[in-house]
């Protein structure tokens, strides 16, 4: 996450796609399927050296995987329970 959320310091999309990729393949597993969209999408635009649509879309995964995070947590307690 740290890799997708330096994309607008530093413009390392290479990195960025990799980043993308890894964290579309763990929210698979988990069936975070809107952030695996997301990343996916990123992922494209970073391989296109979009940098201007790669950092919104670096925003918009930012906050799905905050929302994965929670849904997450939540799943985790009712079992837990």
């Amino acid at each position: 996450m740290a890799d997708i959320a330096a994309l607008a310091d530093t413009a390392t999309l290479e990195c960025v796609e990799r980043a993308a990729h890894t964290l579309k393949a763990n929210a698979g597993i988990v069936g975070a399927t809107a952030l695996v969209e997301s990343c996916h999408r990123l992922e494209e635009l970073a391989r296109q050296r979009d940098l201007s649509a790669a950092t919104a879309a670096a925003v918009a995964i930012s906050a799905c995987y905050e929302r994965t995070l929670l849904e997450l947590h939540q799943v985790r307690a009712h079992y837990s329970a």
